[in-house]
């Protein structure tokens, strides 16, 4: 198929070429007939053979029917064919012309830039927009590298160095430069700067692992995104990551292990290696700017004393203590102290409904009040990997049959939990006069800014670590080895600090 298509190309670029066709199929023919050649061998006798003919013919032509017999053999067994008299024709990026594979690049990735740029525009936010104008950037950057290959030999990894790996850099940091947690569109701007990575695709051979990477990268904030679940926000992400995932797959099925350049290619490499400006295809839709807001105000302040002139004058008989019709003086019993407007108590809190929910595969209750009877099991799909919240409980019972993986147990008061096993972390948070029990295995307990917490080990969880800070009156029971009884210790709470050489050496002041 290869030869075949070989000759096509000539046949329509020359007249005559009907004559040679039938030449060169019986030449085909007697090649492949020859079983001690090696492929190799028999497409540089084929090239070979049709620059001979070519050269006998008068055709018109031969110096690029060479150069184009070169570049298909190369192509064919991955070395340079050398033939003799071929021309060397400068190409550069001023003169290239598109070529298939960048066509297609734009056909089918860069063309969803408008629709990203217009999403990103809705948001109205400056630094969320310069930063997706960088990244599409970054995108033309890959298309002119893919120009860069059909007109220059594979540069070395010292041309990458020199001339493209410092752009990506430089826009990589100026990117992040535009990052502010303040902001609400953080996580946005950071998913696209996390999704920079992709780019250096064009110049590595693991083209499809190198886009992924960036992919997974900007997955962390673009979760984030579509968890505001807001429609212009869910619609902004999606458009995004539908530009990476055609990305990954232009990289896969192009480029699978890198991009194949020119073997006698002239053009500079320098000259690809840019980024340029949007391309004219892609508008950006500007929106109006919102009325009021800071930029409003000083808008108006700029005026001068015309910021003044819409307002109205109040003349003397305006004035309240020139009009007969009201008076300065209040009634008696008009005034209502603010004392006797009942104030809402500082600790009282607002009654909510108890709530069940799964959220990424863990459980989340909250609100539960005086309810001794929840049970959690295998019906609720617990296993292995799930993680249990437990959120503002009062005067409860819980108890979780089955391994699960993490539990974290947050601003409950007197509230009584008992498990079975626990494979990560359990978690104790802001609780008072609560319970905390295993009757099978822990690896660690960890409490935090509690209260009067009691704490129930198993015999197969004694080698557990507890972590204690900012409680009190926290007491660690265990059976008793050899018996049933059950012994309960106090967790320290007052220590002793001593300055030895340049450090502290702390110890527990009371023993236990």
């Amino acid at each position: 198929n290869l030869h075949r298509d070989f000759f096509l190309h000539f046949i329509m670029a020359e007249s005559n070429m009907n004559s040679l066709l039938s030449r060169f199929e019986g030449l085909l023919d007697r090649l492949e007939s020859d079983s001690n050649l090696s492929a190799e061998a028999k497409l540089e006798k084929l090239v070979n053979r049709f620059e001979s003919i070519l050269s006998n013919s008068g055709a018109q032509g031969v110096t690029n029917t060479q150069q184009t017999g070169s570049t298909i053999a190369a192509t064919a067994t991955g070395k340079v064919a050398t033939t003799s008299g071929a021309s060397k024709v400068a190409a550069t990026a001023s003169t290239a012309v598109p070529t298939p594979l960048a066509t297609e690049f734009d056909e089918k990735v860069l063309s969803k830039a408008t629709e990203f740029l217009t999403l990103t525009a809705a948001f109205d936010d400056e630094n969320c927009t310069k930063v997706a104008e960088k990244f599409i950037s970054g995108l033309q950057f890959n298309c002119n590298i893919i120009k860069a290959s059909y007109n220059c030999k594979q540069p070395s990894q010292a041309d990458f160095q020199t001339h493209a790996v410092p752009k990506l850099q430089e826009l990589s940091k100026e990117c992040h430069n535009l990052k502010d947690n303040r902001s609400p569109f953080f996580n946005h701007i950071t998913c696209m700067v996390e999704a920079l990575n992709v780019f250096p695709w064009v110049l590595v051979p693991n083209t499809g692992e190198t886009v992924q990477n960036g992919i997974e990268q900007a997955d962390f904030y673009g979760n984030r995104v579509l968890k505001l679940k807001q429609d212009k926000d869910t619609a902004w992400i999606k458009c995004f990551r539908g530009i990476l995932a055609e990305l990954k797959t232009f990289a896969v099925s192009n480029a699978k292990m890198g991009l194949a350049w020119k073997p006698d290619g002239t053009g500079s490499f320098e000259s690809f290696s840019t980024f340029g400006a949007i391309s004219s295809g892609v508008k950006v839709a500007k929106t109006a700017a919102p009325a009021g807001g800071m930029g409003s105000v000083f808008s108006q302040l700029n005026k001068g004393e015309a910021v003044t002139s819409n307002l109205k004058k109040v003349t003397d008989d305006m004035k309240t203590k020139n009009r007969d019709d009201r008076s300065a003086l209040v009634p008696g019993g008009a005034v209502k102290s603010s004392l006797d407007t009942a104030a809402p108590k500082k600790n009282e809190t607002v009654k909510k409904d108890p709530k069940k929910s799964k959220i990424q595969g863990n459980l989340v209750l909250e609100h539960y009040e005086n309810d001794n009877n929840i049970v959690l099991d295998e019906k609720d799909g617990l296993g292995m990997g799930t993680g249990i919240y437990l959120g503002n409980f009062k005067n409860c019972t819980v108890q979780i049959k089955g391994k699960i993986k993490t539990l974290m147990i947050d601003g409950c008061h007197k509230t009584n939990v008992v498990t079975e096993s626990v494979l990560s972390t359990v978690e104790i948070v802001n609780c008072e006069r609560s319970k905390v029990q295993t009757l099978n295995r822990w690896n660690s307990v960890s409490l935090d800014k509690c209260n009067g917490v009691e704490v129930y080990l198993s015999k197969e969880s004694l080698d557990a670590q507890i972590f204690t800070a900012k409680c009190s009156e926290i007491n660690i029971s265990f059976p008793q080895e050899g018996s049933d009884d059950w012994v309960e210790l106090p967790v320290p709470e007052q220590f002793i600090s001593v300055v030895k050489g340049k450090g502290l050496v702390t110890k527990v002041s009371d023993s236990v």
